[in-house]
């Protein structure tokens, strides 16, 4: 016969086991989401050390660019063949470069979103996961950051089409003591996320200005940067100095620019907006491309990633050397 107390006496013993398995799972749960944490702080690791690797070889090779370049201009004669084949080898392994840290920063991105997925689904991603890791190591990057990997790019044959000409008058004008010769600021590109149009009403979320500036036998390019507010500045961070930018031209060819100056940006209390200043120099190979070709794309390497913007009047550079190549 059951009494009262073998009653209470069972219910107790249930609760204490109800108890003792649901501080088990929770202890488990938590067990298992910080082994999750640790493997996914793990891999963020591995692929940032690996895109500051990148970088490193991105800043030899440029320096192994320039002092090819300097030889020549310094002793003002024209590269030798053996010179300019070493110099696009080093375009080459630059762009290899690029695209390896464009590579890592997908990834990154891919292994950030894993830590809102369920725990059981990062284990199944692990192999996934070193395989792509082995992919970029060996330069088997994904078809989004390949080279040329717009399908039209090899089709466009541009050599019996008119250049597309914007009817506008030559801006250039002299410095005080008349050595330089410089043309106005115009409007590069403008880009703004589809994802934060509906917060950027008004502004562009980044707007780019570019200037030709000529002394004597050196060329420079300027460029005006405005981030439409304090949040982007926080968002995009600082522009890597020592990272070139890079510019595509039409025909899928390219060239790098050094920054030989990159202002603090400059917060402008009227509108709110920020901006930066940065000037390039430009050889004489750059200089003799941008007179022939136009431009697609520039890239740029902010401490956020990298980030690739489209030109938004490909023929601007091409039409401001010619503006100061003319006589007065």
């Amino acid at each position: 016969m059951i009494n009262a107390y073998h009653i209470r006496f069972s219910l107790l013993g249930i609760g204490l086991l109800v108890s003792f398995w649901t501080d088990s799972y929770s202890q488990t749960g938590k067990s298992l989401k910080t082994g999750v944490e640790n493997i996914l702080e793990r891999k963020n690791l591995l692929i940032e050390s690996a895109i500051d690797s990148s970088l490193r070889e991105i800043q030899i090779l440029m320096k192994a660019k320039d002092s090819i370049r300097l030889r020549y201009e310094t002793i003002d004669m024209k590269p030798s063949k053996r010179e300019l084949q070493k110099n696009r080898d080093l375009d080459e392994q630059i762009d290899r470069s690029y695209q390896a840290v464009r590579s890592y920063d997908l990834l990154l991105a891919e292994n950030r979103r894993a830590f809102f997925m369920n725990p059981s689904e990062v284990h199944m991603t692990e192999k996934k996961f070193e395989k792509q890791m082995i992919s970029i190591r060996k330069g088997d990057f994904p078809k989004i950051v390949q080279k040329n990997s717009n399908p039209l790019a090899p089709m466009i044959d541009n050599s019996g089409v008119k250049d597309f000409q914007i009817w506008e008058e030559c801006d250039a004008k002299l410095s005080e003591d008349g050595k330089l010769k410089s043309t106005n600021y115009k409007k590069l590109f403008y880009n703004t996320d589809p994802k934060l149009e509906k917060y950027f009403p008004e502004n562009d979320f980044i707007e780019c200005y570019a200037r030709v500036i000529k002394s004597k036998k050196n060329w420079f390019l300027d460029l005006k940067l405005i981030l439409a507010n304090q949040k982007v500045l926080k968002l995009m961070g600082n522009l890597s100095y020592d990272i070139p930018i890079k510019l595509i031209f039409m025909d899928g060819d390219f060239i790098y620019l050094r920054n030989i100056s990159i202002t603090s940006p400059v917060y402008e209390a009227q509108t709110g907006r920020s901006s930066y200043k940065i000037q390039v120099t430009l050889d004489r190979e750059k200089v003799r491309k941008l007179r022939k070709k136009e431009i697609d794309q520039m890239v740029m390497v902010w401490s956020s990633g990298i980030e690739q913007y489209e030109v938004y009047d490909f023929s601007i550079i091409k039409r401001m050397i010619a503006c100061l190549e003319q006589r007065n």
